[in-house]
Formats: structure tokens, C-alpha cells, sequence
């Protein structure tokens, strides 16, 4: 268990740098007016960064269930909220470049999503 435990907390780890990855090359994008190269990187962002929080969420280290069995509840660590804000911050900048290649619903949907 602690085996599988430290490598999926590495495995998630290099999800998230990847996923950082795509997200700085979207910026790059994004600065350089190259929009619809902009919205593939934040695409893919995105998907690697909502990927690394399930599989985050299979992952409960042994003091979080020492935890929920006395609180009956898993309490929301602050990486959790972390990468939740990345995920949103990829939702806002997704949503300005949908607004810059005239995709007014679709970006307006993704600010919606940024918010949840």
C-alpha cells in the first residue's frame, strides 16, 4: 500500500509538471496571438489537470483515514484547492482566447466552468 501510495503521489506529481508545461505554452501562445495553438495547449491543460486531481482523489494517505474514521469525513487538503485553481486558471485563460477567435458562447461556458 505504501509502495503504491509513493507512486502514484509521483506519478501525479509528473502529471501535474506536465500539464504546467502545457499550460506555459499556451501563455506563449496566447502572447504571441497564435490562438487556435493557444486553445490546443490549454485543452490539453486541462485535461492533465483534471486527470491528476482524480487521480489524486483514489489516493488517500494514511493519516487522511486515520482522519475520516474519527471526523467521518476526509477533510479537503490544500493541494486538493491547489490544483482545483490551476484547473480553474486554465478555464479563464481558455475562455479570453475563445473570446479573441470570436467564440463568444464557448468562452462564456468556460468562464462558467472556472467558477465551479
Amino acid at each position: 500500500m505504501l509502495t503504491s501510495s509513493l507512486s502514484q503521489n509521483l506519478i501525479n506529481k509528473q502529471l501535474q509538471m506536465r500539464a504546467q508545461s502545457h499550460l506555459e505554452e499556451a501563455r506563449f501562445y496566447k502572447t504571441e496571438q497564435h490562438f487556435e495553438m493557444a486553445l490546443l495547449s490549454y485543452d490539453q491543460a486541462k485535461v492533465i489537470f483534471k486527470h491528476a486531481e482524480k487521480a489524486r482523489q483514489k489516493v488517500i494517505p494514511l493519516s487522511e483515514l486515520k482522519s475520516a474514521f474519527s471526523q467521518a469525513q476526509i477533510p479537503q487538503t490544500l493541494k486538493d484547492e491547489s490544483l482545483r485553481q490551476r484547473i480553474a486558471e486554465v478555464y479563464v485563460e481558455r475562455a479570453e482566447v475563445l473570446e479573441s477567435l470570436g467564440e463568444h458562447d464557448k468562452a462564456q461556458k468556460s468562464y462558467e466552468k472556472a467558477k465551479k
